[in-house]
This record gives structure tokens, C-alpha cells and sequence, in this order.
């Protein structure tokens, strides 16, 4: 919280016409009387901790991906430019976020099923993930452009991440440049990836790579 303050308050220091960025953004929006400072301050927290947990695992997710697949990893690097719609692939597949609560707020009947007002509904975004049966027949493993309906792994609807567009921006920056700086990414043989025992979140314990 401190260190968001310090960059707002540096931010603000600025003037109007040379701020960037994303803090040029906030600030704009403060002195517009947009936002105030102690929700541009929450917005930079929230921030910083999705990309902390969510999007350094989805980088993660991403490098294990290419690390089992030699073929796609020269793909990527002889065209970059899928990279993008190869990140929408692990997303669906193994996005990192698995699950939310939420609370229904009226009487509703889903898929047959009646859930009463007021109950705690667990939303399996990996489930909705699965492809359907139509879409299963098409080529596994081929990344696809991305589109809005291509997964659920940053939510839908009011509850839709904020940060979807900035995780998507590190993740591919990340993949790039270790694509382009490398020549081949394996997984090291001797020590197997390894993922802490949850149902909420695909991270790593540790993964272990050859790179050359």
C-alpha cells in the first residue's frame, strides 16, 4: 500500500502533459474527479497482487506448455505473433484460476438443477473451459485466434477481471523474449514440475527447465 501511495504521490508531481502510463491514467482520472486517490490506490493494489499470484502463474503454466511441446515452441518462435492466441490455449486449458464463490441472489433453476436464494454457488470456471463436444472434433492442439467466448479463465459478465488485458500484455512480452533469447526449453528429467495440492488456484511448487 505504501509503495502504490509513493508512486501515485510521484505521478501526481508530474505534469499533465508528460504523465504515462498507467499512473498517467489514474492521475488524469483524479484530477477529472473520475476516481479519488484512495480508490486509484486500491485499483494499483489489486494490480499488483493478480499479477504477483495469477499472471506469474499463467507465465509459468505457459513455459511448462512449451517445455512439453518442442514443435510448438519452434512455431512461436519462428512466428511471434501467435504467441498471442497460444496464451488464449493455456488460458482455456490451464488458466490459473480454477474457481469463485459467489451468492445467488434470487430463486433461479440451472441445467435442471434449482438453487435457492441466498445459497453460496461455487462457479467452476475450469469446468466451463472443457470444450464441447462439437468443438472437440477439430484440431487439440492447434492455438486458435482468441475470441470473447473462447474461455471463461478471467470470469464473465460484472465480475469480468479488470487486469485481463495487463495479464495478457506480461504474459506475452515474458514468452517472447524468453522465446527469443532461447533455442530449445525442456523439462528437466531428474526433477519433475510441481504443483501445491489445491483446488482454487494452477500454480507451480517448482519447475525445474533445461534451456539453451
Amino acid at each position: 500500500m505504501d509503495f502504490a501511495q509513493t508512486q501515485l504521490d510521484a505521478a501526481r508531481s508530474t505534469p499533465s502533459g508528460d504523465r504515462s502510463g498507467l499512473l498517467g491514467v489514474l492521475i488524469d482520472a483524479i484530477d477529472a474527479k473520475s476516481i479519488d486517490l484512495a480508490e486509484a490506490r486500491n485499483l494499483l493494489v489489486l494490480l499488483f497482487n493478480a499479477g504477483t499470484e495469477t499472471t506469474s502463474s499463467l507465465i509459468a503454466n505457459t513455459i511448462e506448455t512449451l517445455a512439453r511441446d518442442p514443435q510448438l515452441q519452434d512455431e512461436l518462435r519462428r512466428d511471434p505473433a501467435r504467441i498471442s492466441s497460444a496464451l488464449e490455449c493455456v488460458l482455456r486449458n490451464d488458466g490459473p484460476f480454477q474457481f469463485h464463490y459467489r451468492w445467488s441472489t434470487t430463486d433461479v433453476d440451472l441445467g435442471g438443477t434449482r438453487i435457492p436464494a441466498n445459497s453460496q454457488v461455487l462457479l467452476m470456471w475450469a469446468a466451463a473451459n472443457r470444450p464441447s463436444p462439437e468443438e472437440a472434433g477439430g484440431p487439440a492442439d492447434e492455438p486458435s485466434e482468441p475470441t470473447a467466448a473462447a474461455h471463461l479463465a478471467f470470469g464473465r459478465g460484472l465480475h469480468f477481471c479488470i487486469g485481463a488485458p495487463l495479464a495478457r500484455l506480461e504474459a506475452r512480452i515474458a514468452i517472447a523474449r524468453l522465446l527469443a533469447s532461447t533455442s530449445s526449453i525442456r523439462l528437466d528429467p531428474d526433477h519433475a514440475p510441481k504443483r501445491p495440492r489445491s483446488i482454487f488456484l494452477r500454480r507451480h511448487a517448482s519447475l525445474h527447465l533445461i534451456v539453451e
